[in-house]
């Protein structure tokens, strides 16, 4: 049986990060509190690390911006992120608004939700791109078990 390549270290680093965000999203998602907005900003969080993972492991340079549109149009042609336009700009908002004292999103449960899934559905097609998979898949993180 053939083994599959490593992908190089960097690449693995920021998939590991978006694993992080997203996991830290569902289990805020879980609590059934209200801070759709802190949610939202995690699940866009793991959806901008899939293209910087994507980038780094075609070796190719990108700023730093929080814009998914921005990072996006980077990739290497032929290479896809299950992502929508509308999807892109409405979590690229999350990105900052979430941040910052006196700002909310108007996110409400459904939206909320949405934008966990459609993080957890990009981790995924990225983990399948470069061969390593989600966080489900590769075990306790750092020695840690999750509960």
């Amino acid at each position: 049986m053939k083994s599959r390549p490593r992908i190089p270290p960097a690449a693995a680093a920021w998939l590991h990060k978006a694993d992080d965000d997203l996991e830290a999203a569902r289990v805020l998602l879980r609590s059934g509190k209200d801070i759709n907005d802190v949610i939202c900003f995690h699940a866009q969080q793991c959806v901008e690390k899939g293209p910087k993972a994507l980038l780094t492991f075609h070796k190719r340079p990108f700023p730093f911006v929080h814009d998914l549109g921005e990072l996006l149009v980077l990739l290497p042609t032929g290479v896809k992120v299950p992502l929508t336009v509308r999807e892109a700009e409405s979590l690229s908002d999350f990105a900052v608004v979430a941040r910052y004292p006196g700002y909310r999103t108007d996110a409400g449960l459904n939206e909320t939700r949405q934008a966990v899934a459609t993080a957890g559905r990009v981790r995924d097609a990225v983990g399948v791109l470069v061969g390593e998979p989600a966080i489900s898949h590769r075990g306790p993180a750092r020695g840690k078990p999750r509960r």
